[in-house]
């Protein structure tokens, strides 16, 4: 008899981080705050904030509405 090993599939509960999250990690880690603290704010793991700072997938390239609001940004 064979096994359906390969058709059982498992169902996985992954979410994304949306963009909205990218940038509260990002404004997090600009005041210092650490890995433990954002993880516990977005109620994400903290491995998922460590990888995303790993891979630094994170930042944002600056839109021309932020370039208007701050002109420092280039």
């Amino acid at each position: 008899m064979l096994n359906n090993y390969n058709t059982i599939s498992k169902k996985c509960h992954y979410k994304h981080l949306t963009p909205y999250n990218r940038g509260q990690i990002q404004a997090y880690r600009n005041e210092g705050k650490s890995i433990r603290f954002i993880a516990k704010m977005l109620e994400k793991n903290l491995s998922t904030i460590s990888r995303k700072l790993k891979r630094n997938s994170v930042t944002q390239m600056p839109t021309p509405l932020l370039k208007l609001l701050l002109p420092s940004i280039k």
